[in-house]
């Protein structure tokens, strides 16, 4: 295999990334699409498309194979990415597949699917928590990222909404985040911090003790760990309670309408 068909594969995957993140539709489905039983693909072919995938592309992990509605096409799914292929392996699909008798992005609907969260696992020992409210609301939130400063000033604002404010700096764009988290972590009235902080104020007082920093600097770097595997590449990252995931900055309106719309999924459930 020559190295521009690897690099070419290597730009598919890497587009396919990005077009499931442009492609998001504007309300996360509930539910995910629904996927033909088609028994007409035998068990050996699945094995033929994981060896031929894997010569191309060795370095890729398969997770699952599983039939689409389309007969002859099958769903690869490989870490949050979604790949389609026919039963011979031969053919690779990278792209979006639309069901135009329903106006739905079929592609779109599974990588939201793929992309949620367990509200139980989220690292919310290193969270700051505030507001109170019938809604709530998890972010993964770098104290020096100006947009994550936005989102805080404004859901410090709102009523109806309790918040766990995961610390997760990017070290590579804020270099001081990290101690900076730890610090919040460690004050003595953490969301205080974190408004002065978000701010661009200056924390005050004596800095915290070593065992403070040493603790809560663990717990900073579990939460990074945990946003790495599970896909969390930037802030501020939203997450609801039914583990629906959103990236960047909301307005406030919109994240009360997209909580609201979780809850209201969630109480239809259990009827």
């Amino acid at each position: 295999m020559n190295l521009s068909y690897k690099i070419l594969f290597g730009l598919l995957l890497t587009l396919a990334g990005g077009l499931g993140h442009a492609a998001e539709p504007a309300q996360d489905r509930t539910k995910p699409p629904a996927l033909s039983q088609n028994k007409s693909i035998p068990g050996q072919d699945f094995a033929a498309i994981e060896q031929s995938v894997r010569q191309a592309m060795p370095s890729t992990k398969i997770d699952a194979i599983t039939p689409t509605p389309i007969p002859g096409l099958v769903e690869i799914v490989a870490g949050q990415n979604v790949l389609y292929a026919d039963t011979s392996g031969r053919w690779l699909l990278v792209g979006h597949l639309y069901d135009l008798k329903t106006a739905r992005d079929v592609t779109a609907e599974r990588k939201a699917q793929l992309s949620r969260l367990d509200w139980q696992e989220l690292p919310l020992e290193a969270a700051v928590h505030y507001g109170e409210g019938p809604l709530k609301l998890a972010i993964f939130s770098d104290p020096d990222c100006p947009w994550c400063r936005k989102l805080n000033k404004a859901l410090r604002q709102a009523k109806g909404i309790e918040v766990w404010e995961i610390m997760f700096p990017v070290p590579a764009l804020h270099p001081e985040a990290r101690d900076k988290a730890a610090r919040i972590l460690c004050h003595a009235h953490p969301a205080e911090a974190l408004a002065r902080v978000m701010s661009g104020k200056a924390l005050d007082g004596e800095p915290p003790s070593a065992d403070c920093t040493e603790r809560t600097l663990q717990l900073v770097d579990q939460a990074m760990a945990f946003g790495r595997a599970h896909g969390v590449q930037g802030t501020p990252t939203l997450v609801a309670p039914d583990g629906r995931v959103r990236n960047g900055y909301l307005p406030l309106d919109q994240i009360g309408a997209w909580l609201a719309q979780g809850a209201k999924a969630g109480r239809e459930a259990t009827r």
